[in-house]
């Protein structure tokens, strides 16, 4: 996953917090997915990543 689609979803998680909820449409509702988002952001920035790879858990 690359910074620019962690960026977009955060985007519509800030448009979403301003009082648009239909961007929201497509991500999850709930507030770990949030909170989730949010780190990983900060994480690409802060460390320059360009992509990151989520594995689930078996």
């Amino acid at each position: 996953m690359t910074i620019e689609t962690i960026e977009q979803w955060f985007q519509r998680l800030a448009s979403a917090s301003l009082g648009q909820p239909a961007a929201m449409q497509g991500l999850p509702s709930w507030r770990e997915a949030a909170a989730t988002l949010l780190v990983v952001r900060e994480f690409m920035h802060h460390r320059g990543y360009t992509s990151i790879v989520f594995v689930e858990p078996r």
